[in-house]
C-alpha cells in the first residue's frame, strides 16, 4: 500500500515530474499560502495568549520591585520605632528597681519606678532619684530648696523657716543620725535637702556622706511606683 502521509514541504517542493509520471506545477499562490499557514501557527498562538500561563517578564518585575519597596519601607519604619523607643527610654524616661526599705510606706522594696529624666523644676515634696558622690544611685524626697532653713532638733522634729513641717504618712520623727551635721542647715544655690521616707531608716541628707543634693547630680523625679514587679 502507497503510504500518503507524506510531508506537506515534500509535497509542495517536488514540482519536477518524476520519469513516467506526468507532471504538474503547483499554484504558487496556493503554496505560499500553506507555507504562510503552517509557520504562521505558533505566531498566532502566543500573540493570542492562549499558551501563556506566567506574567510577562516585565511585569514579574515590576511585582519584584513593589515587594522589595514595601519590605524596605516596613524596615524603615520598625527603625525608625526602635530608635524612637531607645531615645525615649534613654534621655526622656527611666525604669528602675528599689532596693532597700529607707521610703517606706510609700515606696517598697522590689518597686519599680519611671523616672521622668526631662524634669530640671524640682520643689519640696518630689520623689528624685539622684547619684551620690561614690556612684550610687539613690531615691529620696525632697524636703527643702534653694535658700529654704532646715533645723532638726535633738528631741526631734523638723522645721522649714522656722515652722514645724507637717508631714503625713511617715515612718517614725525625723531625728538627727549624724552628729557631725550642724544645725540649722541653709540650703545652697542649686541644691536639695532629702530625707527618706522612713526616717528611722535612711541614709540622706541628715548625714555628711550625702548632705545637700546638688540639681546636677539628679537623674529625674520620680513619676510612678509599680508596686511588687
Amino acid at each position: 500500500m502507497k503510504n500518503n502521509d507524506l510531508n506537506v514541504f515534500e509535497i509542495m517542493e517536488d514540482s519536477e515530474a518524476k520519469p513516467g509520471q506526468e507532471q504538474s506545477a503547483p499554484d504558487p499562490v496556493f503554496r505560499e499560502k500553506i507555507k504562510q499557514a503552517v509557520l504562521g501557527q505558533d505566531e498566532r498562538r502566543v500573540g493570542s495568549g492562549a499558551l501563556e500561563t506566567e506574567p510577562p517578564k516585565k511585569e514579574k518585575s515590576v511585582i519584584r520591585e513593589s515587594l522589595k519597596r514595601g519590605w524596605k519601607s516596613l524596615a524603615i519604619e520598625a527603625g525608625i520605632a526602635i530608635l524612637a523607643v531607645l531615645l525615649i527610654f534613654n534621655f526622656v524616661i527611666q525604669v528602675s528597681r528599689v532596693s532597700g526599705d529607707s521610703m517606706k510606706p510609700n515606696f517598697y522594696d522590689g518597686d519599680r519606678i519611671v523616672i521622668f529624666r526631662l524634669d530640671r523644676d524640682f520643689e519640696p515634696g518630689d520623689v528624685i532619684v539622684f547619684r551620690t558622690a561614690g556612684g550610687e544611685k539613690l531615691i529620696k524626697r525632697i524636703i527643702a530648696a534653694e535658700g529654704d532653713t532646715v533645723n532638726i532638733s535633738a528631741a526631734g522634729g523638723l522645721s522649714i523657716n522656722g515652722s514645724a513641717a507637717e508631714e503625713t504618712n511617715i515612718y517614725a520623727e525625723t531625728a538627727i543620725t549624724d552628729q557631725s551635721v550642724q544645725y540649722p542647715v541653709t540650703v545652697e544655690e542649686d541644691s536639695y535637702f532629702v530625707l527618706g521616707d522612713n526616717r528611722s531608716n535612711s541614709k540622706d541628707s541628715r548625714t555628711a556622706e550625702i548632705g545637700l543634693v546638688k540639681k546636677e547630680d539628679i537623674i529625674g523625679r520620680v513619676i510612678l511606683d509599680i508596686r511588687g514587679v
